[in-house]
């Protein structure tokens, strides 16, 4: 049985987090998270509570940027794509000018895809709490803006939950965003680095 909200939104002293911000109830973080409130629920539980609620999320794993942008966390979204791609950047011109100058196509395509991969299972076990604490700052805001108890679950449920259509503006967004943030690193590289990306090998 959970608690009421109005018992539950306090500040309790076992989390940092909570010590920041209000503890929202269990009616309201399922309100947020929408149709899959009870898998978040589990984890979110814990976090709220002071406890470990560091567990994988699989959606997070293989879905990375568009996950977040399916659950409404835009420039969180952004970020994991424009760092997938400066990876890989990176990673062509660390593995050719420190490594081995004669590296293929696909072993630099091999040593950046371990790498994005190290990234991807970190990132799914970030990605709970990153949400909770997304839900944490939108449910207070909502508490701050509606006082009128009654109306504010819903108001949580509009400012929460999914969205379909905001996968493809993000998709739309990060190709944008990954031609400009790649443009901008090689300028720099080249001109305070001296330092080009290297040329395709087969």
């Amino acid at each position: 049985m959970s608690t009421p909200a109005s018992e539950h939104y306090r500040t309790p002293e076992a989390s940092i987090v909570d010590a920041l911000q209000p503890s929202p109830s269990d009616e309201e973080l399922a309100a947020f998270a929408g149709p899959s409130g009870g898998y978040y629920l589990d984890s979110w539980r814990a976090y709220r509570d002071g406890r470990s609620g560091t567990t994988p999320n699989f959606a997070a794993l293989f879905f990375m940027g568009l996950w977040c942008y399916y659950r409404r966390m835009f420039w969180m979204g952004l970020a994991i794509a424009v760092g997938i791609r400066q990876v890989q950047v990176l990673t062509d011109i660390a593995l050719v000018r420190l490594v081995d100058p004669a590296a293929s196509d696909i072993r630099r395509s091999f040593v950046s895809l371990v790498l994005v991969l190290i990234g991807a299972l970190a990132w799914s076990f970030l990605a709970n709490g990153v949400y909770y604490r997304r839900a944490v700052r939108v449910i207070d805001e909502v508490h701050r803006a509606t006082p009128d108890a009654s109306a504010r679950l819903e108001r949580i449920r509009l400012a929460g939950g999914t969205r379909i259509w905001t996968i493809f503006l993000g998709i739309v967004a990060s190709f944008i965003a990954i031609v400009i943030a790649t443009t901008l690193i090689q300028v720099l590289l080249v001109k305070v680095f001296g330092v080009g990306l290297p040329a395709p090998r087969s």
